[in-house]
């Protein structure tokens, strides 16, 4: 039967439902095309309420929202630096692309868009471990001192999460590091003291001991920036004198931020939780150990160094150069060029240290100072090898001392010497100072 016959009464349903389908997408059309209008006239009227705003600032209130919103997608999805951000949108204004965005032109005014953007999502964010900045009160008691000392930080898990979150590039550099090492990582400290006034006339009120941290399993090129060292804290070197234990209490302040031992607070040792967008990674990180200078891995750790008969921490028969080492037990200096015949330092010989320091802090000031000597280490009750925690379950004394090469070898150190002497022998050959240089 033909499918178009008036006899067919299939054919006769199709066909009303045709034309009922019709003209129901006909009135659709006409309700969308009344919605567009509707649309477009309160364009229209926004536009003209911007102009007849733009004298009282309003305009630049909403501009400056929007502008925001759009710089903190880019901050979030493009991982670009500041002035790259600031150029995209100098460009996107110049094609005209920002209409009723902005109508600035500056480049300035993109400029604080984007520091705004930067600065404003990282002081009120909030991470599966809270706010990014902290404070703690420092255990300095002055009766005369009406308000407590604060140590203001940055959350390390807090801050990690968050930096995740915002760059997909270094998301992908932290998961690669934990799949390659199935989700256990490292945690490096550095202390060092920095002088933020005029460096050839320094100010003792004005020092400040700065603390950063990194992942050392993060990829080479990348700790080779200074980006890869994420500040933990800033605080006045006066004020960390006050504390009982100065240097090696802050430092053990700063690791119980990082590995508390209260049950229910975050702590690097148990998990850190990061992702971006549909991806995430779960990591542990164990302490590996304090970058600093012969004189700041002094002070983090209570040591004597050259102070005491064991001026190296890091081996057992080194004795200093009033130390008799005639005798039995394989001493040396520290000049002696047998390095073969050094003893390492472990674990247990530094909580053996410890726990004879402990002891006898019971009993003479005179024979404590004299065993403080012996061992090259000070007791101290507040610093960070006699917190119980902290030695029990997060470090490993003999392996986180590290001293800084840079402050070895090439400042004031092995380095220098070798080329002086390199220069000098050039010169009794006619290669003087001068071409050396200019080569």
């Amino acid at each position: 039967m033909c499918l178009y016959s008036d006899s067919c009464s299939v054919c006769h349903g199709i066909t009303h439902a045709c034309a009922s389908t019709f003209w129901l997408n006909m009135h659709l059309h006409l309700v969308a095309s009344l919605v567009l209008l509707f649309c477009i006239h309160l364009v229209v009227m926004e536009t003209d309420n911007k102009r007849a705003l733009r004298s009282s600032g309003s305009t630049d209130e909403l501009a400056s929202d929007k502008r925001l919103k759009l710089v903190k997608e880019l901050v979030r999805h493009s991982g670009a630096s500041r002035t790259t951000l600031t150029k995209v949108l100098q460009s996107l204004q110049d094609l005209g692309m920002l209409r009723g965005i902005c109508d600035t032109t500056s480049m300035s005014s993109h400029l604080r868009s984007v520091r705004a953007a930067i600065e404003n999502d990282a002081v009120h964010a909030i991470t599966p471990y809270g706010k990014l900045f902290r404070s703690i009160d420092l255990p300095i008691y002055d009766p005369d001192q009406r308000h407590a000392d604060e140590l203001h930080f940055v959350h390390p898990m807090a801050l990690l999460h968050f930096l995740c979150d915002c760059n997909a590039s270094l998301f992908g550099i932290v998961k690669a590091a934990a799949d390659r090492c199935d989700g256990r990582l490292r945690i490096v400290l550095y202390i060092d003291e920095i002088n933020p006034g005029n460096p050839l006339a320094p100010d003792p009120n004005q020092m400040l001991q700065a603390v950063y941290w990194c992942i050392p399993e993060l990829p080479f090129w990348f700790l080779r920036r200074k980006d890869s060292w994420w500040i933990f804290c800033l605080v006045r070197t006066k004020t960390v004198k006050r504390l009982d234990g100065e240097i090696t209490e802050l430092l053990k302040l700063i690791l119980h931020t990082f590995y508390s031992h209260h049950p229910a607070d975050d702590s690097f040792a148990k998990a850190c939780y990061v992702k971006n967008d549909s991806s995430s990674v779960v990591i542990t990180c164990e302490f590996g150990g304090v970058l600093a200078d012969e004189k700041g891995l002094k002070e983090a750790l209570g040591i004597m160094g050259q102070a005491g008969n064991d001026p190296c921490f890091s081996c057992l028969n080194i004795r200093n150069r009033w130390v008799n080492c005639s005798g039995p037990g394989g001493l040396q200096k520290f000049w002696d060029p047998a390095v073969e015949d050094r003893k390492p330092c472990t674990d247990d010989h530094v909580n053996a240290i410890v726990g004879r320091l402990r002891t006898a802090s019971t009993g003479g000031r005179t024979a404590l100072k004299k065993l403080q000597t012996d061992l090259g280490v000070n007791y101290e009750p507040h610093g960070v090898l006699f917190d119980r925690h902290l030695m029990t379950n997060i470090l490993s004394p003999s392996a986180m001392y590290i001293r800084d090469w840079m402050h070895t070898y090439a400042s004031n150190g092995v380095a220098g010497t070798h080329v002086a002497l390199v220069v000098n022998k050039l010169d009794t050959v006619g290669c003087g100072i001068e071409v050396v240089q200019d080569r």
